[in-house]
């Protein structure tokens, strides 16, 4: 073996070496970055990364982007009188019942 020969192949392991590290920096970034920034469910972003890296380049940015949007903040909302939170059946709410009674009363006239 000359030296050009074992010249080619220390270049072909690291070229390999560097594949394989792109790749996997490629796989796990939207996960790195979810994480990183406190986003509510990093693991699905980090499957949602390695999956569309492995089966198909194309959908690989969603992921990314995912990784980096922020998820608006709740706001807390007044309740109705009697409403006991986001359980309560909107039947027997008083603004059911009362554009139910309105809603009637335009038909009957």
């Amino acid at each position: 073996m000359s030296g050009l020969d074992l010249f080619a192949w220390i270049v072909l392991l690291i070229l390999l070496a560097v594949i394989v590290l792109v790749f996997w920096l490629m796989g796990s970034l939207p996960g790195h970055v979810a994480r990183r920034r406190g986003r509510p469910w990093p693991e699905a972003v980090t499957v949602a990364g390695w999956v569309t890296l492995i089966f198909g380049f194309a959908l690989w940015p969603v992921a990314l982007i995912w990784a980096y949007v922020d998820v608006p903040a709740r706001t807390a909302k007044a309740l109705p009188a009697g409403a006991t939170g986001p359980r309560s059946s909107p039947i027997t709410s008083r603004s059911a019942t009362s554009s139910a009674a309105c809603c009637c009363a335009r038909r009957q006239s």
